[in-house]
C-alpha cells in the first residue's frame, strides 16, 4: 500500500514540474515542492549464522532474516568477496568446491528500492581433506561401522501428485545426497534424477507424465560418508481429468492367526473398472495411506496370507483400501491381529427387547468432538449422530465428520459398527480427507441386513492414545416405502388387516341378511 502512494505521489509531483507557469499565475509568491515516490532506508543488516563444510566439495550455509520498511527482496552471499548467489531464501549450499581450503562468507539483503544492507560479520571454515581408504592388508576382525558414519534413514515423506507431474518432498536425518528413478513398472524404466547437494531436506518434482496413469518409484541416498541405501519403493497415481467418485469400502474384513501367519478375508464392494484392494501392514498404527506401512496384498481378490506376520512384533495393525484406476482411495477398513488375541467381554442387547434403547455414549475430551458433528448421509437424507437413527439396509452410507468441528491435534479417526446378526462382531474403518478437503469421510457398503446396531467413532491423537469416544444405537431398516416398517411392525400391522377383514366380512353378512330379511317382509305384505 505505501509502494502505490508513493507511485501516485511521485507521479503529481511530475505533473506539478510539467507545470510550473500554472501554478505559480494562479499563486503569486508561492513556493511549490515536489515529492518524489522513493526509499532510501536499507533493509537491517543479516548475521551470519554457520557455516559448515560437509563434504570435501561442499559448505552449507545459514544466516538470519533482514527486514526492511519497505518489501524486502533478497540476499547476496559472497564467497571470498565474490558474488557466488541471489536468493530469496536464508540458506545456501556451496558445491563444487576444492577440499582443504579456507573459504570466507558474507552477505546482505536488498529491498525493492535497491537499497543493499551492510555486509554481515564474516563467517570463515575450511573444507575437510578427501578421504582415503587404505588398502586391506589384513582381513578385517570386526564388520562394525567406521567412526562417524551414519545410517541414513527416511523421517518423512509427502508425495503430491498433479495431472502431469508429482512432488516428492522428503526429509531424512542426516546429510545426503539422493537419486531418483521412477516408471510403469519396478524396472523404473522411465527415467532417474539426482543430485550432488547433500542436505537433510529434500525436495523433486517428476515431470512429463501421464493423467490417471500409475507410477512406481524409488529413492536411494547417499551419505557424506559415501554409504548409499534405499530410503523408499513405492508408488503414486497421477490426476486424472475425470475424477471418480470416492469408492466404497470393503467390509466383513476378519484376521484368522494361526501361529505366526495371519489370514485376511473381506467381502469387495462392486469395484468400478480397473480398481484394485490394497492392503497395508504396520506394527505401530493402523496405515493411514496406501503408501503408509509394508504393502501385503494388491489385487481384485479377497484373501491374502501374510506370513510370518507376528514372528517379531505382535500386533499387527491392517488397513484395507479401495483404489480406482485413476487414484481416488477409500477411507480404509482397518483390522488388528495379535498372537495372544485380545478377548473382550460384550453383551449385545437383544433385538427383541422391551427396554430402552441404550443412551449415547461419550467419553474423553468433550472439545475434541461433539456428537452433533457427526453426520450419516443417505441419498439425499442426512442425519446426525446425536439424535435417533435409521439407515436402509440395502444402500452405501457414508460417514462425514466436518475438518471445522474436529481439534487439530488429531492423528486419526475410526469408526466402528456393529453387525446386527451378531453384536460381538464390529466392522471398523477409518476416516479420510475427501477430495474437497472440508470432511473426513468413510463411505460404508451396505449392510444388506436389518436390526439394531451400534456406530462408534474414537479420535486417536499423535500418541496413539484414543482421546474421544462418542457411541450412538441405530436401526438398520429395509425400504419398502416411504414409511420405514420394522418387523415387529409388519406382524403387527398382519394380524390387524387380518382382524379388520374379519369383521368387515361379519358385518358385510349381516347387511346382506337385513337387506334379503326386508325384501322377503315386503314381498309377503303384498
Amino acid at each position: 500500500m505505501r509502494i502505490i502512494f508513493l507511485m501516485v505521489l511521485g507521479m503529481w509531483g511530475g505533473i506539478l514540474l510539467a507545470t510550473p507557469s500554472a501554478v505559480l499565475a494562479a499563486s503569486n509568491n508561492t513556493i511549490i515542492r515536489t515529492f518524489v515516490g522513493d526509499d532510501t532506508t536499507p533493509p537491517s543488516t543479516p548475521v551470519m549464522q554457520s557455516v559448515i563444510p560437509i563434504t570435501p566439495t561442499q559448505i552449507n550455509i545459514v544466516w538470519s532474516a533482514s527486514t526492511d520498511d519497505v518489501f524486502l527482496i533478497g540476499y547476496r552471499l559472497f564467497r571470498n568477496g565474490v558474488q557466488i548467489a541471489t536468493t530469496t531464501l536464508t540458506s545456501f549450499n556451496d558445491s563444487g568446491l576444492s577440499p582443504e581450503t579456507l573459504y570466507e562468507y558474507t552477505t546482505d539483503a536488498f529491498d525493492s528500492f535497491d537499497n543493499f544492507s551492510s555486509s554481515s560479520v564474516p563467517l570463515s571454515t575450511t573444507t575437510p581433506a578427501l578421504l582415503v581408504v587404505p588398502a586391506a592388508t589384513t582381513t578385517p576382525t570386526s564388520t562394525k561401522a567406521t567412526s562417524g558414519s551414519m545410517v541414513v534413514r527416511l523421517d518423512s515423506i509427502a508425495v503430491v501428485p498433479s495431472l502431469r507431474s508429482v512432488l516428492l518432498r522428503w526429509q531424512t536425518n542426516a546429510d545426503s545426497r539422493y537419486t531418483v528413478r521412477w516408471g510403469r513398472t519396478i524396472s523404473y524404466e522411465l527415467g532417474s534424477i539426482s543430485t550432488n547437494i547433500f542436505k537433510q531436506s529434500h525436495e523433486t518434482t517428476l515431470e512429463n507424465l501421464e493423467p490417471g496413469t500409475h507410477y512406481w518409484y524409488t529413492i536411494e541416498a547417499t551419505t557424506v560418508h559415501g554409504s548409499s541405501r534405499t530410503l523408499i519403493s513405492s508408488d503414486f497415481t497421477t490426476l486424472s481429468v475425470f475424477k471418480s467418485s470416492t469408492p466404497p469400502n470393503v467390509r466383513n474384513v476378519t484376521a484368522v492367526v494361526s501361529g505366526q501367519d495371519v489370514t485376511l478375508g473381506w467381502i469387495n464392494p462392486v469395484l468400478p473398472p480397473g480398481s484394485r484392494v490394497r492392503v497395508m501392514r504396520s506394527h505401530l498404527f493402523y496405515p493411514l495411506s496406501p503408501t503408509d506401512g509394508a504393502l501385503v496384498y494388491e489385487g481384485v481378490g479377497n484373501v491374502s496370507v501374510d506370513s510370518s506376520a507376528l514372528l517379531y512384533r505382535s500386533p499387527q495393525y491392517y488397513t484395507l483400501f479401495v483404489i480406482t484406476k485413476d487414484g481416488v482411495v477409500s477411507s480404509g477398513a482397518v483390522i488388528v491381529a495379535r498372537t495372544l488375541p485380545l478377548v473382550t467381554a460384550v453383551v449385545p442387547w437383544s433385538t427383541t427387547t422391551t427396554s430402552p434403547e441404550p443412551v449415547i455414549e461419550e467419553v474423553g475430551d468433550v472439545a475434541v468432538l461433539h456428537a452433533t458433528d457427526v453426520l450419516i448421509r443417505q441419498g439425499a437424507l442426512t442425519q446426525v449422530l446425536s439424535q435417533p437413527l435409521q439407515i436402509i439396509s440395502d444402500q452405501v452410507y457414508i460417514i462425514i465428520i466436518p475438518v471445522s468441528a474436529v481439534s487439530t491435534h488429531l492423528k486419526s479417526i475410526i469408526v466402528s459398527v456393529q453387525d446386527p446378526t451378531d453384536q460381538r462382531v464390529t466392522a471398523t474403518y477409518l476416516l479420510k480427507l475427501n477430495q474437497t478437503g472440508d470432511a473426513y469421510e468413510a463411505v460404508i457398503e451396505a449392510s444388506q441386513v436389518v436390526g439394531r446396531s451400534r456406530l462408534t467413532i474414537e479420535v486417536f491423537d499423535f500418541n496413539q492414545a484414543s482421546v474421544r469416544r462418542i457411541s450412538a444405537p441405530f436401526v438398520f431398516v429395509q425400504a419398502k416405502s416411504a414409511v420405514l416398517v420394522f418387523p415387529d411392525d409388519i406382524v403387527s400391522f398382519g394380524q390387524t388387516y387380518a382382524w379388520l377383514f374379519l369383521v368387515g366380512s361379519i358385518g358385510f353378512c349381516l347387511a346382506a341378511w337385513l337387506i334379503l330379511f326386508r325384501r322377503r317382509t315386503s314381498e309377503d305384505k303384498s
